[in-house]
């Protein structure tokens, strides 16, 4: 009963929204013309390719840090993720790779041998009514496998 008391205030609000006139002549002062957008000349403008070696790295895995997705079998690290900051370096590793190098999951810091592929820089905004960093928050996401322990 609630479900439908709740949805009815939504279907007054889509029964009323505007839509425009699907026929506009150009005798219509107010039609504009269609916008055309340009498209990139070539696939290499559009994206751009980089081919990075793998770079080895010693993390120290604080387990208060980690987050563990099960399903996608991922292991997420954010260093200084327990404080506001303008933006934070996150790390997926594969689950996998880390229960078999530590034998278990961490209770405890500990250091860890970990293989990383490129960076990739992300610009996240948050609603407007949020606080946040001007123009929003930088993140710096990594992929990578545990390969050892120091």
């Amino acid at each position: 009963m609630k479900v439908i008391l709740l949805l009815l205030p939504l279907a007054g609000l889509l029964a009323c929204s505007h839509t425009p006139p699907s026929n506009t002549s150009s005798a219509d002062p107010v039609a504009k013309a269609p916008v055309e957008e340009s498209a990139p000349e070539s696939v290499s403008e559009a994206t751009e390719v980089t081919e990075a070696k793998a770079e080895t790295v010693k993390l120290t895995l604080n387990p208060l840090e980690l987050v563990y997705d099960e399903e996608a079998g991922l292991c997420v690290y954010t260093p200084g993720g327990l404080m506001k900051q303008p933006g934070y370096t996150i790390y997926s590793l594969d689950l996998a790779s880390l229960e078999a190098v530590l034998g278990e999951r961490p209770l405890e810091p500990v250091d860890v041998l970990v293989e990383l592929g490129p960076p990739e820089t992300k610009t996240v905004q948050l609603e407007p009514e949020m606080p946040q960093p001007d123009g929003g928050f930088q993140n710096t996401y990594f992929s990578g496998k545990v390969v050892g322990a120091p």
